[in-house]
């Protein structure tokens, strides 16, 4: 189907929102989904904000943009320390009492998971991350923030 661009344009939805128990406290879990959406049923992927304290209008406001990382944070893979920073994240947010995680599903500086499955087997042959993204043809990173600027802008936070 043909949709003229003027009918595409991102567009930020709350999907899910409640307060969830963490070992750092609770926090305000909002789940949005941001896209380009055109009336079809197919959706980008769920990016999350984790909220302490209230933080509409306020300036300075901590704040940590965490790319996804299923195989450190799930596997445990002991090739880079997302998991660690994620958590310290939550604990300092959690000891200030105010502020924003801002989990965004970009897997693999966005190149997504087969391909950064790909780039460790580069990696064990002695390549660094970025030789391994370019040996594949791919981009060093191709994260993109939008969604965490829609996201902000939604909670508020100058």
């Amino acid at each position: 189907m043909y949709v003229a661009a003027s009918a595409i344009r991102p567009l930020l939805r709350i999907r899910a929102e409640a307060v969830v128990p963490t070992r750092f406290g609770e926090f305000n879990m909002v789940v949005f989904n941001y896209g380009e959406h055109d009336g079809s049923s197919g959706l980008s992927p769920d990016h999350v904000a984790l909220v302490k304290g209230q933080v509409r209008g306020h300036k300075n406001v901590l704040c940590r943009i965490h790319s996804e990382c299923l195989t450190s944070e799930v596997f445990g893979s002991l090739k880079c320390d997302c998991k660690e920073q994620l958590e310290a994240a939550q604990q300092e947010i959690a000891r200030v009492g105010e502020g924003v995680v801002l989990y965004l599903r970009q897997e693999g500086r966005g190149i997504g998971l087969a391909n950064k499955i790909r780039a460790y087997e580069l990696q064990s042959a002695g390549h660094d991350t970025v030789d391994a993204n370019r040996l594949l043809d791919l981009p060093d990173d191709a994260r993109e923030y939008d969604a965490a600027a829609a996201m902000l802008g939604h909670l508020g936070v100058a």
